[in-house]
């Protein structure tokens, strides 16, 4: 990187601004930003590197209409019968942020809640040493007895289209969040034309025979090594900066792939050890220097008069953060307003060309 490098500074906190009385607002995860008077950066540009940034995390565990909710069916059986469905409804957590055992707790309240006649069916808990929550059937197998069967599933309602639905394990759930996403990728619903209600993986007694349970059910199911982070990334996209480039940038991601992607930042800290609290359980600090940063081709035809900057999660959509300005009812103030993330800042370098290349520009100069 040493070659001859110019700084461009920028902030989120630069989306806002104008008088009190008539603000220019944009949105913390997509806004533009122009400066009057004449460009960001003027001069021929060979490449642009991002090479630092600093990004408060402050996406809560739970978000709100995205990964709040578990659609629930109980099934009955008695004397080995086919299990027949007795209650189905969902429960929903509220947002926040959430260690392991504050989630199992929050699980179990909402359980208890919508569910108060079958409360002691389920225990939610967490393992002392991978720290993954747990579902557990409290019921021993009794044919002479009645025996329930706790059908989770993911709440395909929060998807907007059925396009979404048929990849709704690309998208933000609960039951992922929790550590639970791989067990229904390999266990999908039945699709026995005999089974009415097309039932999934359960949580079942102890002893339960298989032949009533055509998904698959066990007794507990423990999730993977609890995260508490609801991204695993943030992908800062840009397109203005990237207008230039031959080579489009591209994700893996199976629901929204993403062109433009200037930097992936990963929501963990810098160091390997264990921490009682998971990055993203919290909110915390990113900081991160890169050593080997994406180089942007540019154009020495133009120079910089425009940054877009848009954040996005590992689903490819909008990265959320806890803003929530909700209208008032009935003229009565009934909610607080919160006011959302803190705000993050980057560092690029713009390179210039070599002398063969600058021809008769003269650059900047006093």
């Amino acid at each position: 990187m040493h070659t001859p490098n110019a700084n461009i500074v920028t902030s989120s906190f630069d989306r806002n601004s104008g008088p009190i009385q008539n603000p220019t607002a944009q949105p913390y995860n997509n806004f533009r930003i122009q400066t009057l008077g004449g460009n960001i950066v003027q001069g021929q540009i060979n490449k642009i590197s991002v090479t630092e940034l600093m990004i408060p995390y402050n996406t809560p565990t739970i978000v709100a209409g995205m990964n709040d909710t578990v659609f629930v069916r109980i099934f009955s059986t008695t004397g080995g019968a086919a299990p027949g469905l007795i209650e189905a409804a969902t429960f929903t957590v509220p947002p926040g942020f959430y260690t392991a055992a504050e989630l199992a707790a929050a699980i179990q309240s909402a359980w208890n809640a919508v569910f108060p006649a079958y409360a002691a069916i389920l225990t939610v808990g967490v393992t002392t040493t991978t720290n993954a929550i747990t579902f557990s059937n409290t019921q021993t197998y009794n044919p002479a007895a009645v025996n329930y069967l706790l059908d989770f599933a993911p709440n395909v309602t929060n998807l907007s289209s059925p396009s979404n639905i048929a990849k709704a394990l690309s998208y933000p759930q609960l039951l992922w969040t929790a550590g639970f996403r791989t067990l229904y990728a390999n266990n999908p619903p039945g699709v026995d034309p005999a089974d009415a209600y097309n039932r999934g993986p359960e949580i079942v007694p102890t002893g339960t025979p298989n032949a009533l349970v055509p998904s698959g059910g066990w007794p507990v199911i423990i999730g993977s090594p609890y995260t508490g982070r609801y991204t695993d990334f943030i992908d800062i996209v840009s397109t203005s900066l990237c207008q230039a480039q031959y080579i489009r940038d591209s994700t893996t991601s199976q629901a929204v792939p993403k062109r433009d992607v200037i930097a992936r930042v990963y929501v963990c800290n810098n160091i390997s050890i264990y921490t009682a609290d998971p990055a993203g359980s919290r909110p915390f600090v990113i900081h991160r220097m890169y050593p080997n940063p994406k180089n942007i081709k540019f154009t020495v035809d133009r120079s910089i008069d425009t940054i877009d900057l848009s954040l996005f999660d590992m689903y490819g959509e909008p990265l959320p953060t806890s803003q929530a300005f909700p209208l008032q009812t009935l003229g009565t103030a009934q909610y607080p307003a919160n006011c959302g993330a803190s705000d993050y800042a980057i560092t690029f370098h713009v390179h210039e060309p070599g002398a063969e290349e600058q021809n008769a520009n003269v650059g900047y100069h006093y």
